[in-house]
């Protein structure tokens, strides 16, 4: 394992944006399979046991199938959310600690961090 830390803001945000388009493909197909489905409901009939049977269970398989697709929808809603939150805040972080290196680096600078007199020292304080 590394023990170099890396991220890449745009790519994360490029595979964000693709998963954005998954996510609007995949809930096209659940409207196009629910306004589908909708046509078949009286297919196993509507008189007698068999069709009261068949009927119960098609409307059971039905639901199960909307209920998992909009289960899916929504854990891809919160992956997009969650990924987005993410960037933010490593770009916050980022920006942060570039801000605080910066100060740093200035400070050093004025206050004879490379000796008194602005020539190379060892930076130890007393020699």
């Amino acid at each position: 394992m590394s023990d170099t830390y890396r991220f890449d803001p745009q790519l994360v945000q490029a595979m964000t944006d693709q998963l954005k388009g998954a996510q609007k493909q995949l809930r096209a197909t659940s409207e196009q399979y629910r306004a589908g489905v909708a046509e078949t409901f009286d297919w196993p009939g509507t008189v007698g046991d068999i069709a009261q049977q068949g009927r119960k269970n098609e409307q059971q398989e039905r639901q199960y199938t909307i209920n998992t697709t909009l289960a899916i929808e929504q854990m891809v809603n919160a992956l997009i959310d969650a990924t987005l939150g993410m960037i933010a805040m490593v770009k916050d972080t980022r920006d942060h600690n570039l801000e605080e290196i910066a100060k740093t680096g200035n400070r050093f600078d004025t206050d004879g961090f490379r000796g008194d007199s602005g020539t190379s020292g060892s930076g130890r304080r007393g020699g």
